[in-house]
């Protein structure tokens, strides 16, 4: 008698909960369970994208980037607009590829590798008359950001790959 009384109540159970409230708790119960596996296993990652768009998003604060592309300008002669423009390109993606570096706490090796890829992608100003004043400028850079000294051998190596 007392089994029957309790295999009522929960057939009474499961009939005043309907399909669609079902659905909801299995869909939130999923949801649940997906981020915590994400948060498990992919902390690090989340916890650097976070980061890349804090940088995204920063005002660069240690270096003047505009201080720097009048005096390479200045240093030069005629100035094409392209190259003067991929100049300035180059110089906020090594600053924001130092600033992570410097969240990341890269050793020199690693900081090197990151902006060898960097610098790939401009590869028309490796033969170009700004090349020095980038390579002054990536190492002042280095300094300021992430503490590190460059030496003329070292930023020499960033250009080739």
């Amino acid at each position: 008698m007392i089994f029957a009384e309790e295999s009522s109540n929960i057939l009474k159970m499961f009939t005043n909960i309907s399909w669609t409230e079902y659905s909801i708790f299995i869909v939130i119960a999923v949801f649940i369970y997906y981020i915590i596996i994400l948060v498990i296993f992919y902390k690090g990652e989340i916890f650097n994208l976070v980061n890349n768009l804090q940088l995204l998003h920063k005002s660069p604060n240690h270096y003047n980037i505009s201080e720097s592309s009048e005096k390479i300008e200045s240093d030069l002669h005629p100035i094409n607009t392209e190259s003067s423009n991929n100049v300035i390109q180059l110089q906020e993606e090594i600053q924001s590829q130092l600033e992570r570096a410097k969240l990341k706490k890269s050793i020199k090796e690693e900081i090197i590798m990151s902006l060898q890829l960097v610098v790939r992608k401009y590869s028309s100003i490796n033969h170009s008359q700004y090349k020095d004043s980038i390579n002054q400028y990536i190492k002042d850079t280095s300094e300021n950001i992430c503490s590190i000294h460059l030496n003329d051998q070292e930023v020499e190596q960033v250009w080739f790959r």
